[in-house]
Order: structure tokens, then sequence, then C-alpha cells
């Protein structure tokens, strides 16, 4: 039902782009094919002002003529009054049908179709609660004056933050929303501005499915726009899939570890570097097969949320957004999980489907940040002046893009800026990555000469000072080239 669904707002599209993103896009921001329309009154043109045969002077038009930027989100008719938001947990896009990934997503695929798809895209953080603040308040934890501590609320945000669900509900739209996270929530201060809001916290993707389709029936009923934000903990560790999703699972071998169970982690990371190669490379298989059951799990789910939302006419006129909060690391750079700013971790995606939304892709860079501002525009609802992020199409292919995970004095912080990835830990150690020629971050290449560092490390030294400066507590080691 969902292909059907699909089927009437889908173009054709070029091949998506390859599993890391960003490349062979639609659009990649820099205008590059974009063309200066002919002005009869331009120098040269055949309006060109006149000019006595005794006047030397050279008249030719310095001025910058490229375009103004603009949104690349083109519309066929009518704007959407309402959102419907599905937010994935710990998903690496890499692994979608999409991108050729080991995840059977056909839901998603048709998904990422019919919508306008950022290929791009990276989170602020490697986990869920400054992954969150970030989109909610489309501001960075520094511009906030609020860093989110290790893995832990150990202290909130103010609750006068303004965040999206604050910015509909004053508008007078129904908010209502299911997580099953709880650094998504009115406890963590990223979802207060929700007046109906069901907290599922470490519940299976039925159960949010569920709860989603009781606030659909809400909806329903009444008349004001809406938005619905429905955020999906799986597949999140420990992968517990529901056993029909495990195929293949029974062919292995058996191992030493039990991946259903969360403790697991922990003895995993701490045991790898000490484990055999073919330890490895089977331990890594039945990974991978519990992952891709989680992913399929949830497309599952996405499937049925979007059908039963058909079934009640809530899309005629809806904005669809999925989104992922951050990524996951299966040893490719020394651990399991996500506690580092490798792009395995740091990379996110969205799409985003309407109606009379024409399909497409960008790869310019783009943040969660970017997406409520963008959001609003394609609403047209006027901008939320406490809003940093950009507008998409307003960024610049080369503006940086920051990451951050606070962790005292093992603090992470990275700034990327085009393919160039500068990566310093509060320990004093640095590296650096060219990701056109390295994208899987293989090879340190961190020069304290390369010009190319000292650039990156200007931007960085500014977001390494402004967290020291909210978190005094520790200081970081050697910061700078």
């Amino acid at each position: 039902m969902l292909l059907l669904l699909l089927a009437c707002v889908t173009k054709d599209l070029p091949p998506p782009p390859s599993g890391d993103g960003g490349a062979d896009t639609t659009l990649d921001g820099t205008d590059s094919e974009s063309t200066t329309p002919a002005d009869d009154t331009a120098p040269g043109g055949d309006g060109d002002s006149q000019t006595t045969d005794s006047d030397t002077t050279d008249t030719t038009d310095t001025t910058d003529t490229a375009p103004p930027p603009s949104s690349p989100l083109a519309w066929t008719g009518e704007r959407p009054k309402n959102v419907l938001m599905i937010a994935l947990d710990t998903a690496r896009p890499d692994w979608f049908g999409r991108y050729d990934g080991r995840a059977p997503t056909p839901n998603l695929d048709a998904l990422f179709e019919g919508s306008f798809v950022l290929d791009n895209h990276r989170s602020c953080s490697d986990w869920t609660w400054p992954s969150v603040l970030c989109f909610q308040s489309a501001r960075s934890e520094t511009e906030l004056g609020f860093i989110t501590d290790g893995s832990a609320m150990t202290t909130v945000p103010s609750a006068s933050i303004v965040m999206a669900d604050d910015v509909l509900r004053d508008a007078g739209w129904y908010t209502g929303m299911v997580t099953s996270n709880s650094f998504f929530s009115e406890e963590s201060k990223t979802a207060v501005g929700f007046e109906r809001q069901v907290n599922q916290y470490g519940e299976p993707g039925s159960v949010i499915t569920e709860s989603g389709k009781v606030l659909m029936d809400e909806i329903a009923a009444q008349d004001a726009p809406w938005y619905l934000h429905l955020h999906y903990f799986d597949p999140h560790t420990p992968y517990s899939p529901p056993p029909e999703y495990l195929t293949g699972l029974d062919d292995l071998e058996s191992i030493a570890y039990d991946l259903s169970q969360d403790f697991t982690h922990a003895s995993l990371n701490e045991q790898w570097h000490s484990l055999d190669e073919a330890t490895r490379a089977l331990v890594l298989e039945h990974m991978e097969i519990r992952y891709a059951g989680e992913l399929s799990y949830f497309d599952d789910q996405i499937g049925e949320v979007l059908s039963y939302a058909e079934s009640l006419g809530l899309l005629d006129d809806t904005l669809v957004v999925f989104w992922t909060d951050h990524g996951e690391q299966f040893f490719e750079n020394g651990s399991w999980g996500h506690d580092q700013l490798y792009d395995v971790e740091n990379r996110s995606i969205v799409s985003i489907r309407a109606p009379n939304l024409t399909p497409g892709t960008w790869s310019g860079p783009t943040a969660h940040k970017d997406i409520w501002p963008t959001l609003l525009d394609a609403l047209e609802l006027p901008p939320q002046p406490d809003f940093t992020g950009e507008v998409l199409g307003f960024r610049s292919p080369d503006s940086p893009l920051y990451a951050l995970r606070y962790l005292g004095e093992q603090t992470q912080q990275t700034v990327v800026v085009g393919d160039k990835k500068l990566y310093y830990r509060w320990s004093g150690v640095k590296e650096y990555y060219d990701l056109g020629a390295d994208p899987d971050e293989q090879v340190n290449a961190y020069d304290a000469a390369d010009p190319d560092v000292l650039a990156l490390w200007e931007l960085l030294s500014e977001e390494v000072d402004a967290v020291q400066t909210i978190k005094p507590e520790y200081a970081p080691i050697d910061p700078g080239p």
C-alpha cells in the first residue's frame, strides 16, 4: 500500500548516491549548474549603458552576479498544513536498501524515492540527547550555552529554550509525540511543548506504532493543524528484533556472546582486540544479521504507520519527515556502538515528502539544526529568530559542520569542511582525514604543518574554547596545531 501511496508523487530520479552519501546526487548546493538570466542592462548586453567617446573610465561590472541562495524544494501546488515526523535511533544510512545496504528496507526505500532526501547530512553528536537537542532547538550546544554531560542526565537545559514543538503549539497546532527514548522527552527538556506526550521508554517498535495510531485517531477527530512525532528506539543495542527478522542466524556457528543482552556491549568492547580474526569475523556476522533484522523490523513499522495515516486521510496535506539521530559503529574504528565521532556514528539522513513536493536529492552539507528552519520555510510559517540553523539551500558548501561528545577530560570534538575533517580529543589526540580519499577514516594523516589542518584548527579552536567556558571543570590538553 505504501508503494501505491508514493506513486502519485514519485518522479524519475537519477541513481541514488553510493553508500557514503553525497555523491552523484541531483543537487549539491554549489550552484555549479545555475545560470544567471540575461540582463538587458548588464554591461555588454543590448541595453548596455552608453558612454561618450572621451570616457575612458573602466566600466567593467565587478558586482557578484551569482544568484541569491534559495531553497531547492520545488512545489507544484499548495504547501502542506501538517507534519508527521518519524525518527529512528542509532541507524546507519548506508545500511538502507537505497544505498545497497545490508538490510531489506522496501518501505523506507519507497519513502526515499518519493521524497527530497538530504544525503550529506550530519548529526551534532553521536548519541541521542545532544542530537535531539540540536534538532529540536535548531542550535548547537555551545550556542545554547548548555552541554549534555556524558550519557546521563545529571543536569538539564532550561525549559525556556524555544523548541520546534513550542513554536507550533504557540501557533495553535495540535502537538503530540510518542517516544521510546528518555533523552527525547519532557524529562530531558528536549520536548516540553508537546501537549500530548506518550512515554514508552525502551519499548519495541510495535508499541510505538500502536501508540502512534491512538494519537492519529485523536488528530483525525479535530480540525487544527497538527504535528505528530514518533521516535523509535530500535535498532539500538541490544539487537533483539522479533525472531522472524533474524534470517540466516541459525545457519551460523554459535558465539560466546549474547547480543540480545545489553551488558554484552561493554564486554565485547573490552575483549575485542584480544580475539582472533576468525572469532571477530563470526561475531560480526551475528551482529550484522541482528542489526539488519532491527532495521527490517522498523521498516515494517514505518509502512504500517504510513498506511494507517493514509486510511484516515491524514497524508493528503501533510509533510512526512524521516530522520535518524546518529549512526552506529561495528569496529570499523576500534569499537562497537556509538562513543566516538567517526562518520559511521556521526552521519545521519533526512527525507522530506509532501503531495506537492518534487522528489530529489541534496548533497550539500546539512546538519540537524538546519531541519526545522527548513520545515518552517516549507510550511510558510514565520522564521524563528532564536534558531541558528540554515534553511536548505542557504548554507554555503564550504561552511563548517561541528560535532561534540562531552565526556569531561575525554571530550571529543570535530569539524568538517567539504571532505576535510579534524578530530580532536581533549586527551591530546589529534586526527585528520581526507574523506574524499579515505572515506572510512582508516589513515590518520594529521600534520601540524598542513595548511588544511591549520585552517580547520582556526575553526575548531573557537568551539573548544566555547565548550571549556561552559564546562570549566576540565581543561583540554594541547588544543591547537
